[in-house]
């Protein structure tokens, strides 16, 4: 662990031009379980971040967390750090869903390590649960929602159940051992999400994402709205408005490019057909939706004149909705999200 730690501060300390001066708005220590690294190690990354880069004073700085690994002393330390925000990956508060996900934590887990946060006065909670499983039921998805919402959180994530490749559960589908539910069970579940949610005052900004007024998650936005960002360590990736580059993903060759000064990523020029498909992809997805005016300005009259032929076929059957020179996703559309996407990209 030392020595991720020590890569990690080298190319902190390395790339501290990358952002041109830009002053930092988010941190995200994310993407794998941060929750192994200790305070100190912490320490010693905040200290080369806050040393190498120019912080608002007001960034938002979240952690990932397992629920596993909350505890009492855990949380009494990470309040010491600068750390202000907490992302939970909750799933479920059921084992049999659990179970179904691979996960290795329990129901009575995901339960307490809510209780624990609430204890330790962390205001700004973020929470992550999956719908779709074959066995979750409208009343147990219900049941889900109002457990969590019980624990004040500020964030909800929740996403529907997707099968990754070389996962537990792709296995156990290959060999037959388990199934998937129908589409309906899906929609339906997404339903209910947005209707309980808005019931409790949380906005819908982006398809998978709740959050109460203020809440907003800062770092997933800027994502979503084509802002510069800098990755750090095992296939961290990086975007700086002209060229996306990615570290190595394997962490024994991350480790040691970095000790020997060796090029650690791959990276690619990207053409104005490549962002005007990623301003797509990312915006349609939010509320903001796409505006034809930011992609006349951006991407040019003929990227536009394709955009405009390509989202009135949705606006016409009732899939987008247009709103001056915004379109925005319906309901209807939220549901085939990919899919519409999709077919108003441009090829090369």
């Amino acid at each position: 662990m030392d020595n991720v730690v020590n890569a990690l501060i080298n190319e902190i300390r390395l790339r501290k031009n990358y952002l041109n001066g830009s002053e930092v708005k988010t941190i995200y220590i994310g993407g794998g379980t941060p929750s192994l690294l200790s305070v100190n190690q912490l320490g010693y990354l905040f200290d080369a971040v806050y040393s190498s880069f120019a912080l608002k004073k007001d960034t938002e700085i979240t952690i990932e967390l397992n629920p596993d690994d909350i505890s009492n002393a855990y949380l009494e330390n990470l309040r010491s750090t600068p750390v202000n925000r907490v992302s939970v990956g909750i799933q479920s508060f059921f084992d049999t869903d659990l179970k179904y996900l691979g996960r290795i934590h329990s129901a009575s887990q995901s339960a307490h390590s809510m209780q624990l946060l609430n204890k330790y006065g962390f205001e700004n909670i973020s929470a992550d649960l999956i719908y779709g499983m074959p066995d979750l039921s409208m009343r147990k998805w219900l049941k889900n929602l109002t457990v969590l919402d019980s624990y004040n959180v500020q964030h909800i994530s929740a996403y529907a159940l997707t099968v990754e490749e070389r996962t537990i559960l792709e296995f156990k589908l290959r060999r037959k051992k388990t199934s998937t539910a129908p589409e309906s069970h899906y929609i339906g579940q997404y339903q209910l999400l947005k209707e309980f949610t808005s019931q409790r005052g949380y906005l819908h900004y982006e398809i998978s994402n709740f959050a109460r007024a203020g809440f907003l998650s800062r770092h997933n936005t800027s994502y979503w709205t084509g802002d510069e960002y800098i990755g750090i360590g095992p296939s961290a990736h990086s975007y700086n408005g002209f060229s996306r580059q990615w570290n190595f993903s394997r962490i024994e060759d991350y480790i040691e490019a970095m000790n020997q000064g060796h090029v650690f990523y791959e990276k690619e020029e990207l053409s104005a057909k490549q962002k005007f498909n990623e301003y797509l992809l990312t915006g349609l997805r939010t509320m903001w939706g796409c505006d034809s005016d930011v992609i006349i300005e951006n991407f040019g009259m003929p990227l536009a004149a394709h955009f405009l032929k390509a989202v009135n076929q949705f606006v016409n059957t009732g899939l987008i909705k247009r709103q001056g020179n915004t379109y925005i996703l319906t309901d209807e559309g939220e549901l085939l999200s990919d899919t519409i996407t999709a077919e108003m990209f441009i090829g090369e």
